[in-house]
């Protein structure tokens, strides 16, 4: 039945959000929708967010996370790379 629904790819940009990424995630992690993933895209962070969605990669499968070590001055390169995965269907 969970192939049924469109699945729907929530995009969480991480670029120095420790503070605030874990909040957001277990947001996510809650939702009962059943066809979901979440792609979180740490764009050479300096501070521990990308370890906090390192755990959450490892302990839940809908969440994956996409790492771009080169120094940028804003994170828009890797949200603009982790839509082209082929699996997204719906993206809000």
């Amino acid at each position: 039945m969970e192939q049924d629904k469109p699945k729907i790819s929530v995009i969480v940009p991480v670029y120095n959000v420790e503070a605030f990424v874990e909040k957001c995630l277990v947001s996510l992690a809650v939702q009962t929708y059943p066809n979901m993933e979440v792609i979180m895209v740490d764009d050479a962070s300096t501070d521990s967010g990308g370890d906090i969605c390192d755990d959450f990669a490892a302990r839940d499968s809908r969440f994956w996370l996409c790492i771009f070590r080169r120094t940028v001055d804003f994170p828009l390169p890797g949200i603009k790379e982790s839509v082209r995965h082929p699996e997204n269907i719906l993206l809000l």
